[in-house]
């Protein structure tokens, strides 16, 4: 006698959570026990905490369990192993062993889905904005932190139960959390109805937005064009012009500055940092410095689609803001240190070691007579003139 189905009757789901069916728990072979442990991995343990979603870890249980053929039987036997921290201490001393799958599950969700940590998720779905995620992670990237806010928002969808399932709910909370950023308005400006297709163009309308940063940046006006630069090779600072003595009796002509100051030379040049004329980079800390100099090098990198060199961008920096002592003058080119001025150094350099290895003097601690050219040793003495 052929059998006849009634269609209201849907297909048990095995996925499905919390379970329907009440199942009487049966004992687990020890070869399947250890061959789950073996196969489990302890990073999807259930631990208890706020976002740590009971059904997702639940959900892989189950995956794991059907792929090694442990019937849903035996799931009260084998669940408290994945449990740990807080969940544990729960199974161990309010649950117990003898509970049936379904019990099981319903007193862990009971438990820890509270009304408390509904409200947690539920102000953070409410409230999680583009500029807070980019508040909370100065050092994160646009682009990471857009995807961290994705992300989050994701999880607190998850959290918060099946009534905020599905694409419109959270296509919604990311168009709220990006309006008003004016990193993304252009993704505002025609809004997608589908998420994937929402977040590539918040995606993109963010990438526009830092190549308009760089190309301001490249665009300065006070940018050099060091590729048609002709470099001279600067003198040793601290050392002597060639028919004046090492240590400041040098009493002849005008000083560089001087000369330059005759000539109605001034000096219009900015910080490579702080952009203010009369500030250097070096009177900033080690992590401004840095920064600056790494904003400079990923906009060369996005403008020219390669790496300056490390020669390239200390040419750069020093054209920027220029040297109090060494400042090249429109770009004149002033002949290489000759012979006789390089023998010269040399012939202080080894003097002036000679006298400290010998006598242990510090000579550069003595006051100088005069000044010939201001000048800073960054050297192991820090001595200025």
């Amino acid at each position: 006698m052929p059998q006849h189905h009634d269609p209201t009757v849907q297909p048990y789901n095995p996925y499905q959570l919390p379970p329907v069916r009440e199942v009487a728990t049966v004992n687990l072979a020890p070869e399947k026990i250890v061959q789950f442990q073996k196969s489990w991995r302890k990073e999807n343990n259930y631990t208890g905490q706020p976002y740590d979603i009971l059904a997702d870890k639940a959900m892989i249980f189950i995956e794991l369990c059907r792929r090694l053929d442990i019937n849903e039987a035996a799931y009260a036997n084998i669940f408290p192993d994945i449990l740990e921290g807080r969940a544990h201490s729960f199974y161990l001393y309010n649950v117990g062993p003898g509970q049936t799958w379904k019990a099981m599950y319903g007193r862990l969700s009971n438990h820890f889905n509270t009304i408390v940590n509904h409200s947690q998720y539920w102000t953070n779905w409410t409230t999680m904005s583009f500029a807070r995620i980019k508040q909370e992670n100065p050092t994160k990237s646009p682009h990471e932190a857009l995807e961290a806010m994705i992300d989050k928002l994701t999880l607190a969808q998850r959290a918060l139960g099946p009534q905020f399932q599905g694409e419109i709910p959270l296509h919604t909370a990311v168009v709220r959390a990006c309006r008003g950023q004016p990193e993304l308005e252009q993704a505002m400006l025609s809004i997608k109805p589908t998420c994937e297709a929402l977040f590539s163009d918040l995606r993109a309308a963010l990438q526009v937005t830092i190549d308009r940063q760089n190309n301001a940046f490249l665009n300065n006006p006070h940018d050099a064009y060091y590729t048609d630069r002709r470099y001279r090779s600067h003198r040793l600072r601290g050392f002597p012009r060639r028919g004046t003595t090492p240590r400041g009796s040098y009493r002849g002509s005008l000083t560089r500055t001087q000369s330059r100051e005759s000539r109605g030379y001034t000096n219009t040049k900015k910080c490579f940092v702080c952009h203010k004329e009369g500030c250097w980079s070096s009177n900033h800390p080690y992590k401004d410095r840095s920064r600056a100099k790494q904003q400079y090098i990923s906009a060369y990198e996005g403008f020219h689609n390669e790496r300056p060199s490390h020669k390239e961008v200390t040419a750069y920096i020093q054209d920027f803001e220029g040297d109090t002592d060494t400042e090249d003058e429109s770009y004149g080119e002033e002949p290489d240190m000759d012979d006789d001025e390089g023998e010269e150094a040399i012939n202080y350099l080894t003097s002036a070691a000679f006298l400290h290895r010998t006598t242990a003097e510090d000579i550069y601690s003595l006051e100088p007579e005069g000044y010939a050219e201001q000048f800073i040793l960054e050297d192991r003495y820090r001595t200025t003139y």
